[in-house]
């Protein structure tokens, strides 16, 4: 039985064409799975069904109906009896969709208020209830707990909890797990498919990872600039791909590089018995106590010239406070770091040689940028770090030259930020990144948030750059796809200390230690028999660098 059918959907914005001709069915009780570059029209497609498009401007024709319902004959008042009730929605972004003033309880409770007419008691019972069912016990997780005392993937199950408050008949999941660790990622998955099987919901899950849709759709849908190119049974999708752009998604997900090996043995970063603590305020009592954390414990490793290493682990494992440490940034409590010979403390001033050698590129290339500066601006202000010993001409002129090694025109720079794609974004913070000729980048869950296409364009321009210049890199990632395709060496991190560290070849496919083995487990995959092998393309279309 169809429970939802879309009948040759279209939306314009202006005149500009969002949606094209979509059509598409969900059964009742089934998965299904929506997967595609950014911009390719997945999320619009999920707000169209929700009622939830701009009211000025856009234009919608063709059916959306819901269980016998055509919802483009409803009122906005009878489309809010739907919404939350009827059809649920987990936005990609936890911190985003809750209210930071209130408490995860009284943001569940308020659910049922308003749409079930619960008493504020039978509404605080509930969400108790809910809560469980994601499996964030009042024990561990009481109501009063605001959305900024969690993890993201605390939040993300606060969010599902949310939507599945009324046991809605249909659960759309846009882009979930994009920025958790694959543990994490593997949790909220699999609550997900035991809330279809469970609770006889349907769910139609957006994502660009292919390997999640392998895991979890029963149908997919390819979509590419505003059209689905391709659907059907997920599992005949993959071993019997017809459409050229779905084979280039394909293509940009196997992440084949031509890195070369890693030749040189000279050390550049030297981290010896390094450990970082900070207190932590309890506020749950009258009395506020103070505890000591320890973030990182006794962590010692090498970085040789010209040489990727990775760092992977669970959030909060650690990996982002020992690149603070790296950069100077957070003091410690214990041991030393080098960076070429030089000590890197942040409670000495570091000098301009040692600061110009090292730069960081941040996960959200939007976040990390000042809007309101031009790109010129952004690019140079690695230049404050030196003193601006250079003349606004040669400053202009290496600004230039640096976005032009990413791929973009150094006419760019006169641009701003929000003017440019996610993938553009992040070419201009390596950009940034190289304007000093620095000896090593951290990227800190650099790619983390693209799409795989844009992702493989990113990882072959690092490449590229690494030859040419000799740069040395430190990837942070929760995607092991990433590390074990762009690394030399990789460090596991579990509870603050390396648990396991080796070749990447070695760990991948001998990993020694249980933790690691677990994280390995835990990551989706593509079933190797469902890939027929021929020839790949190799580039993906236009759109997807603009």
């Amino acid at each position: 039985m169809t429970l939802l059918s879309v009948q040759n959907l279209n939306v314009k914005i202006q005149d500009f064409a969002i949606l094209n001709d979509i059509s598409l069915e969900i059964p009742t009780g089934r998965s299904f799975g929506i997967v595609g570059e950014s911009g390719s029209g997945k999320s619009m497609t999920a707000l169209s069904i929700m009622g939830l498009l701009p009211t000025q401007g856009v234009r919608r024709t063709g059916r959306i109906v819901f269980s016998g319902k055509d919802l483009g004959l409803l009122t906005e008042r009878q489309m809010c009896a739907i919404r939350g009730k009827e059809i649920g929605m987990i936005f990609q972004e936890p911190m985003t969709a809750l209210n930071p003033v209130k408490t995860i309880g009284h943001q569940v409770a308020e659910t049922l208020i308003l749409h079930a007419g619960f008493s504020t008691r039978k509404a605080r019972r509930e969400a108790k209830e809910r809560l469980d069912r994601v499996e964030l016990p009042q024990s561990t997780f009481p109501l009063h707990l605001y959305p900024h005392q969690l993890s993201g993937g605390q939040r993300q199950r606060v969010c599902i909890a949310l939507a599945i408050a009324l046991r809605p008949k249909l659960l759309i999941a846009d882009e979930p797990t994009t920025a958790l660790d694959v543990s994490t990622q593997a949790q909220i998955l699999k609550l997900l498919r035991s809330l279809v099987e469970e609770e006889g919901m349907s769910l139609m899950l957006i994502t660009h990872d292919l390997a999640v849709i392998a895991d979890m759709a029963e149908e997919a849908a390819v979509m590419q600039d505003g059209h689905v190119v391709e659907h059907g049974q997920t599992e005949r999708l993959f071993r019997h791909m017809r459409h050229p752009y779905t084979k280039k998604l394909f293509a940009s997900h196997r992440l084949e590089t031509s890195r070369k090996p890693h030749q040189h043995r000279k050390a550049l970063l030297e981290v010896s018995d390094v450990r970082r603590q900070y207190k932590v305020r309890d506020n749950s009592s009258l009395w506020i106590k103070t505890a000591i954390k320890t973030a990182v414990r006794d962590i010692s490793f090498t970085l040789f010239k010209g040489e990727s290493l990775g760092l992977v682990g669970e959030s909060g494992c650690g990996k982002s406070t020992l690149a603070r440490a790296i950069l100077g940034l957070d003091s410690l409590q214990n041991g030393v770091i080098r960076l070429d010979g030089d000590v890197i403390d942040s409670q000495v001033k570091t000098g301009v040689d040692v600061r110009r050698k090292m730069q960081v590129v941040f996960q959200d290339p939007y976040g990390s940028f000042n809007p309101r500066h031009s790109v010129k601006k952004l690019v140079a202000e690695p230049f404050h770090l030196i003193g601006n010993p250079y003349p606004r001409q040669a400053r202009d002129q290496r600004v230039g030259m640096a976005l032009k090694e990413v791929g973009l025109s150094p006419s760019d720079m006169h641009k701003f930020i929000h003017e440019f794609s996610g993938g553009q974004r992040q070419r201009i913070a390596i950009a940034r990144a190289l304007v000093l000729r620095p000896e090593l980048i951290v990227l800190d869950e650099a790619v983390s948030a693209l799409d795989a296409s844009i992702r493989s364009q990113i990882l072959d321009l690092l490449n590229q750059l690494q030859d040419r210049y000799g740069l040395s890199y430190i990837f942070i990632s929760h995607d092991l796809a990433v590390v074990k395709a762009v690394t030399d060496r990789v460090l596991v991190m579990q509870n603050g200390r390396i648990v396991e560290v080796g070749k990447t070849t070695d760990v991948f496919h001998s990993p020694q230690h249980p933790y690691t083995k677990r994280l390995l487990a835990a990551s989706p995959t593509i079933p190797e028999d469902w890939v027929p092998t021929h020839d790949w393309p190799t580039e993906l279309s236009d759109h997807s660098l603009q």
